[in-house]
């Protein structure tokens, strides 16, 4: 069995490096058995497979041997200088408290929060869900030349769900923010939220048509882990991006850029190098509608023949992702929307997105805008577009940006003729 799974993976592995035949003998594979004991991993057996090539060491820990396994390898050994070993998951700690228990009574922070809650609360306001999550991340990877690259961070997350209540009728609303501790404007995203809950009581329905369309900062961010897809290697190499003979070509309007800075440690997703110890750096994925930049790890930079990009977290993905800032508050931005369509939430993302096609039909809720100002709630209404469409038609960015989880730090996005159905 071991000797098959030798033989099919170190063929496998010369296919996928384009290696000759000829160099088969200079690779030397070693199994072992090794229990280990973490906090991450139960008592278990699991294989080290080590690989080396022309003095070049490169090393893994497995649970299950499959033909995945030494082709990465022999992509370490030869391609790299020093090799990252595998075998070390992230060590990310998570404090998660509610804002009812005892421990918070003495900081005077979440008293103010738990004022705050009290406050908002009303006869129509009766179910306040709040949930802070305090992360520390403590990441360390050691290549096999010992050399050890470490960080740690701390962030805080924060949720909300406000439910109103009326005659015979409820409606919920939802928002999120990642921060660090006191960075969050609690009082504003508490009042956006109530708000929203409340207008959407007495929410009516919108007719189908053509129309201008302002994406909150939640809408945009439902939207854009899927956008960011056609972007990496990945989707590059196999022929799915839909942007795949784009690269270094417009892809959205001259409005809208996207920015990447995994370095800027004043943002959540802070993060000095990837999972396979390539160093991060600010770069722009899109540059005034300019595709500039494909994602890569180490196996699609060399299969593109691209550089690493610092880009292999989770797959490939990124950290604070951030659309660059415009210069209009939302009041500004709902004047140059003057009629149209308010969007502040998009849900079924999950079913509404083809991520093959690029095409997006997802029910919304949001406002009505007449004349520049919030005219009355909207509902049951949705959202029919493609990616191509929906980042041509961008015709401005606003100025405040937040982020709600660590890949994408985003800005509310104005765009021209966009269809919307009952």
């Amino acid at each position: 069995m071991k000797e098959l799974f030798l033989k099919q993976t170190i063929e496998q592995g010369i296919k996928d490096l384009s290696v000759t035949e000829q160099t088969l003998e200079e690779f030397t594979l070693h199994l072992k058995n090794e229990t280990l004991l973490s906090k991450q991993w139960t008592k278990d057996v699991r294989y080290e497979v080590v690989l080396s090539h022309q003095g070049k060491v490169a090393k893994m820990v497995t649970p299950t041997l499959d033909d995945t396994v030494l082709p990465h390898l022999m992509k370490l050994a030869v391609l790299e200088e020093t090799s990252v070993p595998l075998d070390l998951p992230e060590n990310i700690v998570f404090h998660d408290e509610d804002f009812q228990r005892e421990t918070f009574d003495e900081d005077p922070l979440i008293t103010e929060y738990l004022k705050n809650i009290k406050e908002a609360k009303t006869k129509e306001i009766q179910d306040i869900d709040v949930i802070l999550q305090c992360s520390f991340l403590k990441k360390k990877i050691e290549n096999t030349h010992h050399t050890t690259l470490e960080f740690q961070k701390e962030t805080f997350s924060l949720g909300f769900e406000v439910t109103a209540v009326g005659e015979e009728k409820r409606a919920s609303s939802y928002a999120s923010w990642v921060s660090g501790r006191n960075d969050f404007d609690f009082p504003k995203l508490l009042e956006e939220c109530k708000q929203n809950a409340l207008d959407q009581l007495n929410a009516k329905k919108v007719e189908k048509g053509i129309y201008s369309v302002l994406l909150s900062h939640d809408a945009i961010n439902t939207l854009l882990p899927t956008c960011l897809s056609y972007f990496t290697g990945t989707s590059m190499e196999d022929g799915t991006s839909i942007f795949q003979d784009s690269f270094q070509k417009e892809v959205s309007s001259p409005y809208f850029s996207l920015l990447e800075k995994p370095t800027d440690r004043t943002l959540a997703g802070y993060t000095p190098f990837d999972l396979e110890g390539t160093k991060t750096y600010e770069k722009y994925l899109i540059k005034n509608g300019v595709f500039e930049t494909i994602l890569t790890d180490s196996k699609t930079a060399h299969q593109l023949s691209k550089p690493k990009t610092g880009n292999a977290i989770d797959g490939i993905s990124v950290r604070n992702l951030c659309i660059e800032k415009g210069t209009k508050d939302e009041e500004e931005l709902l004047k140059e929307l003057h009629d149209g369509i308010y969007i502040t939430s998009i849900y079924g993302a999950h079913s509404g997105i083809d991520a093959t096609s690029g095409t997006i039909s997802v029910p919304c809720l949001g406002y009505l805008v007449k004349d520049g100002k919030i005219e009355h709630a909207i509902k049951d209404f949705i959202l029919t577009t493609n990616y191509r469409e929906l980042l041509k038609s961008i015709v401005d960015v606003g100025s405040e940006m937040r982020q709600i989880d660590v890949r994408f730090g985003v800005v509310p996005v104005l765009l021209d003729g966009m269809s919307i159905t009952a």
